[in-house]
């Protein structure tokens, strides 16, 4: 190849070894590139090295111009890339400020929105505080409504108490019932009610002091439906064992004679029951000549209900 210093060429680098070489031609321009000319080559070994050294340079050569075409083709992709990628950011960048236009719109949205639903919500309240105050003046209504209520239940339930039927006793007789002493209770309805009799029992029996509960023995009805109206009433006799009031003085101490009953009725209109009990003990002898042969009342079984 030609060297930069103008000119000389390989043959004049040994002129004297080798006189059979022709003689290079003269360089050409330098604005005009330099051919290299073949020229037979002696079966110099110098030669052959020379042959071998322009081989390599021209294999070089080749693998410049490959590289440079590749680096020039990575260059070229690069750039193709780079402006795709450009394009790419561009269309996401129109997408981004799309968005944020839309975006804004859907906050302006739910802002308005967002007050739309607070105005709700301040009228419910309003709402909601005039149901609660119109609740609260209906609770003391439905309060008051109760208190009269309850007067009214209370007045009624006196009235019908004050009307219910009242059956007591009304008188107590003792005598003779054939051949033998006996007692009679008088019971009367002194309410303003009829009384529906479902129980009467009436009793003697000798105690030291009469029992809370004494005992009775077979059950006596009245007569009738045993309905007694008001005013009216019924006889409860019971014969004595005696055929003279002065067994009854004989009697040893401390035994007692005691005569009593019991009449259970219930109200036709309420349907309560209630209970009346008399109770009648023999007293001391000096007291025989008086009312009732001595009979007088009991300190207790003389109660009602």
């Amino acid at each position: 190849m030609p060297d930069d210093d103008g000119g000389q060429s390989v043959e004049q680098q040994h002129p004297k070894q080798n006189p059979d070489v022709q003689a290079i031609n003269p360089p050409l321009s330098p604005k005009e590139p330099t051919p290299i000319t073949a020229t037979p080559i002696s079966a110099d070994p110098n030669r052959t090295q020379i042959e071998l050294l322009e081989d390599r340079m021209r294999s070089a050569e080749k693998w410049m111009v490959w590289l440079t075409g590749a680096i020039a083709f990575f260059g070229l992709c690069t750039v193709v890339v780079g402006a795709l990628q450009w394009g790419a950011m561009k269309g996401q960048l129109g997408e981004m400020q799309s968005g944020g236009v839309d975006t804004h719109a859907l906050a302006v949205s739910a802002g308005k929105q967002a007050d739309a639903a607070k105005s709700q919500v301040d009228k419910m309240a309003e709402s909601i505080a005039r149901t609660d105050k119109l609740v609260g003046a209906t609770a003391e209504l439905a309060q008051e409504a109760k208190r009269s209520a309850e007067v009214s239940q209370k007045a009624l339930r006196a009235t019908i108490a004050a009307d219910r039927p009242w059956i007591g006793l009304s008188e107590a007789s003792f005598g003779d019932i054939g051949k033998t002493k006996g007692a009679n209770f008088f019971f009367l309805n002194s309410g303003r009610r009829p009384a529906l009799i479902v129980l009467s029992n009436m009793q003697y029996a000798f105690y030291d002091t009469l029992p809370a509960h004494p005992g009775y023995g077979p059950r006596l009805v009245p007569p009738s439906s045993g309905l007694v109206m008001p005013n009216g009433g019924f006889n409860m006799p019971t014969s004595l064992p005696f055929t003279d009031w002065s067994q009854v003085e004989a009697i040893p101490a401390p035994k007692r004679l005691f005569v009593y009953a019991r009449v259970e009725y219930e109200d036709i209109v309420t349907h309560e029951r209630h209970w009346t009990h008399a109770c009648f003990v023999h007293g001391a002898a000096e007291a025989i000549k008086t009312v009732n042969h001595g009979f007088v009342d009991c300190e207790m079984y003389n109660d009602a209900r």
